[in-house]
């Protein structure tokens, strides 16, 4: 199976902040979102779960509108040690639990202006 085959839905590079908390209620850990899909995403995490583990999640889609954060429950697909990075030193795949209805164009909006702001710093 190929890094495509495993894609439910077009994945998007686009950074955006998260909150992401084991499942169990503990520990919430602000995580950036590299990736992202209706179905799921690629986080830049400390957190280091187990394959499996159920995360609830808090994403801000609209950075400018903290109100309208979406909460989502995730399973964790893979866990990745990053070399080198103290930061954020694991990337961490998701599976969401629902896919987030209504936002492939905003999140195809989003990445599209933070590529064109990349392009433009370079």
């Amino acid at each position: 199976m190929t890094e495509g085959d495993r894609r439910a839905s077009t994945r998007y590079h686009a950074c955006i902040a998260a909150h992401v908390a084991m499942h169990d209620g503990q520990n919430t850990h602000i995580n950036v979102i590299r990736d992202l899909s209706v179905s799921g995403a690629q986080l830049l995490s400390r957190l280091h779960p187990t394959l499996g583990t159920a995360l609830d999640l808090r994403l801000y889609i609209h950075h400018d509108r903290p109100e309208e954060a979406q909460d989502v429950i995730a399973k964790v697909v893979r866990v990745d040690r990053r070399e080198g990075d103290a930061t954020w030193p694991y990337v961490v795949a998701v599976q969401f639990e629902k896919a987030l209805e209504g936002f492939d164009l905003e999140i195809a909006e989003i990445a599209a202006r933070q590529a064109e702001i990349y392009r433009d710093i370079k």
